[in-house]
């Protein structure tokens, strides 16, 4: 879109080094972030970290996405994840295997996937690489803002809104 951008925006980004593909989706806010926004950011986040959790080696794709649709349920937002891609594994190809609910694609040791789940206005985003007993986050970055959010008793730290310092009619663009 051209229009310029004056309250909030999220960036969604893929790079590659040395072949590998990872992504990261980040969301900043110029001056007070509406509640909304928050609000819709918090829901994504416990979305992103419902996935996060369940990326274990072993794993169907589709047994995965099972709990993260029953996290959209949770929030009245059963159809939500229709309006956007929900994620991807990826490697040497930005997507080598899409995110879709019933996929029998097995989630193995080595494989990264970038997690990208949204809910309203907001979109939280991160690659893990999947483990033998669990997964790391190729793309935490602890200088961002944190939000932590609990799943099974695990807290799971992902990316928080970043707030800078603005007026409701600044504008980037």
């Amino acid at each position: 879109s051209d229009a310029p951008v004056r309250r909030y925006a999220t960036v969604a980004a893929v790079g590659r080094r040395q072949g590998l593909h990872v992504g990261i989706t980040r969301t900043v806010a110029f001056g007070t972030p509406p509640s909304q926004l928050l609000d819709a950011h918090h829901h994504a986040s416990m979305l992103l970290g419902t996935a996060v959790y369940f990326s274990q080696s072993g794993w169907k794709i589709g047994d995965v996405w099972a709990r993260i649709r029953r996290i959209y349920e949770k929030f009245g937002a059963a159809d939500e994840w229709r309006l956007a891609d929900q994620g991807e594994v990826c490697g040497y190809e930005p997507c080598e295997a899409a995110i879709l609910p019933g996929s029998d694609v097995v989630l193995q040791a080595g494989q990264p996937v970038f997690w990208h789940p949204s809910i309203g206005p907001a979109t939280a985003g991160d690659t893990v690489l999947i483990q033998p007993g669990g997964q790391v986050c190729l793309t935490h970055a602890p200088q961002w803002p944190q939000l932590a959010v609990s799943v099974k008793g695990t807290t799971i730290e992902l990316p928080g809104v970043l707030v800078r310092d603005g007026h409701e009619d600044w504008a980037v663009g």
